[in-house]
C-alpha cells in the first residue's frame, strides 16, 4: 500500500446525531479541506510594510548602512527582482524568482567586490 496517497474519508453521521445537532443549532467547523481553499481576502497591499512598520536603522560603525543607503539598496534590489521576473510594478510574494537568481543578477548589476561584499549582501538580504 502506498503511503503517499493517504486520505481520510469522513463516514456518514447517524440520523440521531443529525437530529441532535439540528435541535441544538450546531454549526460545522472547519474541515481538513479548508486549508486547500484559496483565500481571496489577502491583498498585496496587506503584504507591504507601511512607514511605521519599517525596521529601525542603527549606525554603529562607519561602514554600516544609513537609512537612506538602505532605502536605495532596497529600491535597487526591487528593480533587480522586477527585471528578473520580467514585470514592472509590484511583485507579489508568489511571483518572486528564486533567491539565487536574484543574487546573481544583483552581482551582475555592479562590479563584483569579493567575499567581503557577499557578507554585506547576505546581511542586507536577511533583514
Amino acid at each position: 500500500m502506498s503511503k503517499r496517497h493517504v486520505a481520510y474519508i469522513k463516514p456518514n453521521e447517524p440520523s440521531f446525531l443529525k437530529r441532535l445537532k439540528q435541535e441544538a443549532g450546531y454549526k460545522e467547523g472547519p474541515t481538513v479541506d479548508t486549508k486547500r481553499e484559496n483565500l481571496s481576502g489577502v491583498a498585496d497591499e496587506d503584504l507591504q510594510d507601511t512607514e511605521d512598520e519599517q525596521p529601525t536603522v542603527v549606525v554603529l560603525k562607519s561602514g554600516d548602512l544609513t537609512a537612506e543607503e538602505a532605502a536605495r539598496e532596497a529600491e535597487r534590489l526591487r528593480k533587480v527582482v522586477e527585471a528578473a521576473s520580467g514585470r514592472r510594478g509590484a511583485v507579489s510574494q508568489n511571483e518572486l524568482v528564486p533567491l539565487r537568481h536574484v543574487i546573481a543578477l544583483f552581482r551582475q548589476s555592479r562590479t563584483y567586490a569579493g567575499p567581503q561584499r557577499d557578507r554585506q549582501e547576505r546581511n542586507f538580504l536577511d533583514t
